[in-house]
């Protein structure tokens, strides 16, 4: 199952709910650690029985538009192996939440986004391809 498919699904199921209850299972590949970017061969297996996470953009499509550091939000993890990976990418994804919202809630996007031009002076800024999970 793809990131934004799952997130769909977590609005769906969270719909019109106080308490948002994210329970997460992933695919094999996550499961195993490995990045089926360099694994041909596995194709048949990502996003089979479960959701492929293998970079902090996954997670932050996973879980867009939850609030992650929210009391009535919780998140539940099949993981074993991978534990100490998938809980980075989560805690990433949850600071650049709060960041975000900081940063709407001051007012601050033309500073930020000033910022970020000076950053990328002179090159492609990197961008997302696709449709972005509703927030």
């Amino acid at each position: 199952m793809d990131r934004e498919r799952t997130n769909r699904r977590f609005h769906y199921v969270s719909a019109g709910l106080p308490a948002k209850r994210l329970s997460t299972a992933f695919d094999s590949v996550t499961l195993y650690g490995n990045d089926p970017d360099y694994r041909p061969d596995i194709y048949g297996k990502i996003g089979n029985a479960g959701v492929s996470i293998c970079c902090l953009d996954d997670a932050k499509k996973l879980y867009s538009g939850f609030n992650l550091a929210h009391v009535l939000t919780s998140v539940s993890m099949t993981i074993n192996g991978p534990a100490p990976m998938l809980l980075g990418f989560f805690m990433n994804a949850a600071i650049d939440q709060q960041c975000e919202l900081y940063i709407k809630e001051n007012g601050l996007e033309k500073e930020v986004e000033a910022k970020i031009a000076t950053l990328y002076k002179g090159q492609e800024r990197p961008k997302y391809n696709g449709d972005l999970p509703r927030k």
